[in-house]
């Protein structure tokens, strides 16, 4: 009789702990009302101007349901960090950049590939000649297209990787402006946090 028991017993855990499991398994760390954020160094090419340099990039994003998110990025042109210059009228002394849009966001649970598109406006200093070197502080609107993949490792941390891609045209003198088309490439931690609990119905007979 104790035999059967302990049998028993071991069958009902061993169904117990498979059920955990599986509920652990699929449990998605992305879901509805969730709050990321993260900052990190983006390498960046100018498309235009023969130049290279690291941008500071930062993102908030929040999940509207699980296909849409609305973002907001800025982007910070890090001093003294261009580290190819072919070009010194038109490259810029000093950039930055915010954008605001929406994510669309396919794939597995815990596991996410996403579309961003988000207007904004870019804040550009940049020599008006060649020769005295004097510069003028211009703003412009801009335009950011992301294209990335997230991983969800936990309740509170994700890994992501990004490809962007932007463009603004600065105006060097009332009559002359440069494209700043570029693509840099983010990538890094990122933390996220439910702000807003599942309810759960309880339904009586």
């Amino acid at each position: 009789m104790g035999k059967k028991i302990s049998i028993l017993f071991l069958l009902v855990t061993g169904i117990t702990f498979g059920q955990k499991k599986e509920t652990e398994i699929e449990k998605s760390n992305f879901q509805p009302t969730l709050l990321k954020a993260s900052a990190t160094i983006a390498p960046t090419r100018f498309l235009n101007i023969n130049s290279s340099a690291a941008m500071l990039n930062g993102y908030l994003e929040y999940v509207l349901d699980e296909r849409i998110s609305v973002r907001g990025d800025v982007f910070y042109f890090l001093p003294n960090a261009t580290y190819l210059k072919l070009n010194p009228l038109n490259v810029p002394e000093s950039y930055s950049a915010l954008y605001a849009g929406f994510g669309y966001h396919i794939g597995k649970k815990n596991w996410k590939h996403s579309l961003h598109f988000e207007p904004g406006v870019s804040y550009t200093k940049i020599a008006k000649d060649n020769l005295k070197m004097e510069y003028r502080w211009t703003v412009n609107p801009s335009f950011l297209v992301k294209v990335g993949t997230c991983l969800y490792v936990s309740r509170f941390f994700h890994f992501f990787a990004e490809l962007n891609y932007c463009d603004s045209y600065v105006r060097t003198t009332p009559v002359n402006s440069i494209s700043m088309k570029q693509i840099g490439i983010s990538a890094g931690l990122g933390f996220h946090l439910v702000t807003k609990q599942k309810s759960e119905s309880v339904i009586f007979d």
